[in-house]
């Protein structure tokens, strides 16, 4: 259990498989929520589908997004919404091997929606300009406060806007990210993939009480 645990908190991409939500994709991912103690709620106006896992970046400067462990889409299939996680307690655990901090979520999603180069050259040498460990005031950014985050249970959470150059599946060009962070339990992430015109704050009404801690 606890080797299939650091494998959930370390994976960040699978291979470009589709899987049934029926099989083993749908228990891996109620196995993920009892180990997170999270709460979930199925959304009824959503359907399950199946999940292809692929490589996808929103730009070549944004990093690939975490692999899904559960998938569900819209009835006119104008928006697919994935959902992934990082299970930081086994890391918290042997922190001789694993390093994890309380701000690395927001290093991540500051890489999703920071638009400015990965390297520069600098004095004739390539410099990587790395992402902050704070958000900075931003209208890509909506940050919940007190109330939201009890309700969540979590010591952080927002909705990011992430630019994007590619599109997702070769169908979808819009990101929002829901995010949710606690500390010494780990992240979670709702990704929601939607076409252009798409009234996606409906999707994340129907949604926002899916998960929480």
């Amino acid at each position: 259990m606890l080797l299939r645990s650091i494998i959930v908190g370390l994976l960040l991409i699978f291979s470009a498989e589709s899987f049934s939500q029926d099989d083993k994709l749908s228990s891996h991912f109620k196995e993920v929520v009892g180990i997170m103690n999270l709460k979930y709620k199925r959304c009824p106006d959503l359907i399950e589908t199946e999940i292809l896992s692929a490589f996808y970046a929103p730009r070549s400067n944004s990093g690939y997004l975490g692999g899904p462990f559960y998938a569900l889409k819209a009835k006119t299939d104008d928006v697919l919404i994935t959902v992934n996680f990082l299970n930081a307690t086994p890391l918290l655990a042997n922190p001789q091997k694993h390093q994890y901090k309380d701000y690395g979520h927001i290093i991540k999603l500051n890489y999703l929606i920071d638009t400015r180069p990965l390297f520069i050259e600098k004095n004739g040498l390539r410099e990587r300009i790395k992402r902050d460990s704070i958000f900075h005031k931003s209208k890509a950014i909506k940050l919940f406060k007190k109330k939201k985050l009890e309700f969540y249970g979590a010591d952080d959470a927002g909705i990011i806007t992430v630019p994007t150059d590619n599109s997702y599946l070769n169908k979808y060009e819009k990101l929002k990210v829901f995010f949710m962070y606690k500390s010494g339990i780990g992240e979670v992430y709702i990704h929601y993939f939607y076409k252009e015109g798409t009234n996606i704050d409906k999707y994340i009404r129907l949604t926002r009480h899916m998960l929480t801690f």
